[in-house]
C-alpha cells in the first residue's frame, strides 16, 4: 500500500497513511471535529427557533401540524376505532348497492374471505371494502394494501370508500349501467 501525506482539518498537523479514507491525525482531532459539526444549532423552518436534537425539525406540535399540513387527510371518523369505520363504511356500500337495486349480505366473521355480497338478477358480486380518505388538496388516494394480491382471488370489486363517495373497482355494472 502506498503511503499518503494528507493535513489534518481540525489541528493543521501533517501526517502519513495508508488509508485513503483517513482524515484526522488522531481520535481527539477527529472527536472534536464531529462535535463542532454536531454542536451547530439547527432551526425549526417554521418559527426559526433553534431546534433542542438535531435529528428533529420541527420544535412543537403547533410547527409540525403546519409544517406537514399537505400531509393531512380528511377523515371524517376520526376518533373511533379501526373496526368502527371499517364497519360504518360497509354499511355506506351496502345501503349505496341497496339504492341500486341490489340484495346485500354482509359477513358476520371478521375472517370472511370478502366483507360483502350483493345480489342481482343474474350476477353475484363478491366485495372487499375499503376505507379511504381524501387529503386537504381534494386529491383521492386509492392505497392498494398489501393483501390485495391474495384477495383477487376471493372477490370480484373493491369498494374504495371515500368521505363523499364509493368508487368500485372494477366498475359494478348492471343493465348497462355503473
Amino acid at each position: 500500500m502506498e503511503l499518503i501525506n494528507i493535513k489534518c482539518p481540525n489541528c493543521g498537523k501533517s501526517f502519513t497513511t495508508n488509508n485513503h479514507r483517513k482524515k484526522y491525525c488522531c481520535n481527539d482531532c477527529m472527536l472534536i471535529s464531529h462535535n463542532l459539526l454536531n454542536n451547530k444549532k439547527k432551526h425549526c423552518p417554521i418559527c426559526n427557533k433553534p431546534l433542542p436534537r438535531h435529528k428533529k425539525k420541527f420544535c412543537s406540535t403547533e410547527c409540525y401540524k403546519i409544517g406537514n399540513a399537505h400531509h393531512v387527510s380528511l377523515n371524517p371518523y376520526k376518533g373511533n376505532t379501526s373496526a368502527t369505520t371499517g364497519a360504518i363504511s360497509e354499511l355506506r356500500t351496502s345501503i349505496d348497492l341497496m339504492s341500486k337495486g341490489f340484495h346485500v349480505f354482509r359477513a358476520l366473521s371478521p375472517n370472511c374471505p370478502c366483507d360483502l355480497i350483493a345480489l342481482t338478477d343474474s350476477r353475484i358480486f363478491k366485495i372487499e371494502v375499503r376505507t379511504q380518505h381524501k387529503h386537504t388538496s381534494g386529491k383521492r388516494y386509492i392505497s392498494h394494501g398489501v393483501k390485495d394480491e391474495q384477495y383477487k382471488k376471493f372477490i370480484d370489486n373493491f369498494a374504495y370508500v371515500y368521505p363523499d363517495t364509493i368508487i368500485y373497482e372494477p366498475p359494478i355494472i348492471i343493465h348497462g349501467k355503473e
